[in-house]
This record gives structure tokens, C-alpha cells and sequence, in this order.
């Protein structure tokens, strides 16, 4: 009888957890989110072989990690503070391979043969073709391949971690085989970062990403400008690209209510990348 309250619980909180996405509101979000991801936890222990509690963890790990834990990673480089930038990238990170963890742990309940298969890319390929042909197990691939290549993202000298980055790429790769539309083409976005920043010489396939991307959330999903600015234009070292797309975010003005919050952490990291040095180093640009 618990099992099946607990199901209906976690079943009841995923259906309700797009909720959270509509605010406005970035220190409330925060509060919420740490609290939500406690709750969360304190439901794993009693039913840890739930999908839906698997799958609402591992998208709110990915959420602190970004949305909050490199926020604070991000101010204190600005402060040029390394003792707690230290401190808060190591906190993503933790928050990063948490959300793997539940991930992995998803999709072992779907599939069996996963480690086997992630050795090389012809045969994970061929597994996830095989065993994941619904559209709905799209967005359940999505969090897990954003949550392994941020792991990555935020843990650049680890070359162990460095040398698995292709198989979150796969992951999201198959998610646009599946449904590319879930979370307004993020898919795309995140293949375009990849191929513009990992792949010297795919420039114009990450262009055809973002311009997927964008057609498929009508512009109004901020992140992947963010993404397209800082992982294209950037790279191009294109300045007068790279500030049109950051000063198009903060013009914005409430373009997708659904998905506020992130359209609102999009702002705030434009503001940021557009009026800091330290952000466009890598870009050559001059200030």
C-alpha cells in the first residue's frame, strides 16, 4: 500500500512539476528548487524504483547545478575569488553526477545493456536505437544527456570525464531522432554548442542546429540564444552577432510564460556575458 501511495504521489508531483517553470521570481525559485530536490531525495529513499521520482530528480539536479550552483561559481569569478569559485564549481559538479546518477539509474529501469553498449559510438547508437523508440522517452534522455555533458562542462581537467563527453552527445543526438520538439528544440541547441566549441570544423552543421532550435521554439525560448551567442558567435569570435542576441534576450519581454524561470536565468546570464570582460576573454573580444 505505501508503494502504490508513493506512485501515485510521484506521479502526481511530475505532472505538477512544470508548475515551478512559470516563475518569475529567480531567489524564490532558488528556495524552492533546494527544497523541492530535498523532498525529492526524502521520496527516492522510500521508493527508489520509481521512473517519475527518477526522472524528477534528475531534471532538478540539472537545475540546481545551472541554474543556482554555477550562478554563484560565475559571481565569484567575477569577484575574482578562486577559493569560492572552487567551492561552487565543485558544488555543480556534485550536483551534475548527482543527476547522472538518478539518470543512469532511469535508465536502467527502461533498458538493460547500457555500460556495455557505451564503449564505442556505432554500438551505443545502435542500442539506443533499438531500445528507445518512443517519443516519450525523449525528455527522459534529454535531462540525462544534458546532466553528462554538464558534468563535463564542469569538470574540464578531468580527462577521464572529458573522454566520455561523446556519450551525452549520442544521448541527445537520439532525442532528436525521438522528438526533437520536447523542451523547444534544446536538443538542437545543445548539439550546436557542441559541434561549434568540441568540433572546430562543424561550424556550419552548428549553425543548422541553432537555426532548428529557434524554428522549433519560435524564439521565445531564451537559453538557446544564450547557447547560441556564448557556443557560436563567440567561437566565430563574431562581437557584433554575439551582443545582437544578448541585448535581443534582455529585450525579451515575458515571450514564453511556461517557461519563465529559465527564460528569466537566460536574462540574468546575458546581462552578465554582455557587460563583463572576463566572460568574452575566450572570444576575443575588447570591451
Amino acid at each position: 500500500m505505501r508503494d502504490v501511495m508513493m506512485d501515485e504521489t510521484l506521479a502526481a508531483a511530475r505532472r505538477a512539476s512544470r508548475s515551478a517553470e512559470t516563475l518569475h521570481d529567480y531567489e524564490a525559485a532558488r528556495q524552492l528548487a533546494y527544497a523541492g530536490v530535498g523532498q525529492l531525495e526524502g521520496f527516492y529513499t522510500l521508493r527508489p524504483s520509481n521512473p517519475d521520482g527518477l526522472y524528477l530528480l534528475t531534471k532538478a539536479w540539472v537545475g540546481v547545478g545551472q541554474a543556482f550552483a554555477l550562478d554563484d561559481y560565475e559571481q565569484a569569478v567575477e569577484r575574482d575569488d578562486e577559493l569560492d569559485a572552487e567551492y561552487h564549481r565543485l558544488r555543480a559538479r556534485a550536483a551534475f553526477q548527482r543527476a547522472k546518477f538518478y539518470g543512469l539509474k532511469l535508465l536502467e529501469l527502461r533498458a538493460s545493456g547500457f555500460e556495455q553498449a557505451a564503449t564505442k559510438q556505432a554500438p551505443l547508437r545502435a542500442w539506443l536505437k533499438e531500445n528507445f523508440t518512443d517519443p516519450e522517452a525523449a525528455e527522459e534522455l534529454l535531462w540525462l544527456g544534458v546532466a553528462w555533458l554538464s558534468e563535463v562542462g564542469a569538470d574540464t581537467e578531468n580527462s577521464e570525464t572529458i573522454s566520455r563527453l561523446w556519450i551525452g552527445v549520442e544521448l541527445v543526438d537520439h532525442v532528436t531522432r525521438l522528438d526533437e520538439k520536447v523542451e523547444y528544440g534544446l536538443a538542437h541547441a545543445i548539439l550546436g554548442g557542441f559541434h561549434a566549441r568540441t568540433v572546430m570544423g562543424e561550424l556550419e552543421e552548428a549553425k543548422a542546429h541553432f537555426e532548428r532550435a529557434l524554428a522549433l521554439s519560435g524564439g521565445r525560448y531564451l537559453p538557446i540564444q544564450l547557447t547560441q551567442a556564448t557556443r557560436y558567435y563567440c567561437i566565430r569570435h563574431d562581437k557584433q552577432n554575439y551582443e545582437k542576441v544578448l541585448r535581443g534576450i534582455l529585450a525579451a519581454h515575458d515571450p514564453l510564460p511556461a517557461a519563465r524561470l529559465a527564460n528569466a536565468v537566460a536574462k540574468r546570464k546575458a546581462r552578465r556575458y554582455l557587460t563583463n570582460r572576463v566572460w568574452q576573454e575566450e572570444c576575443g573580444f575588447r570591451l
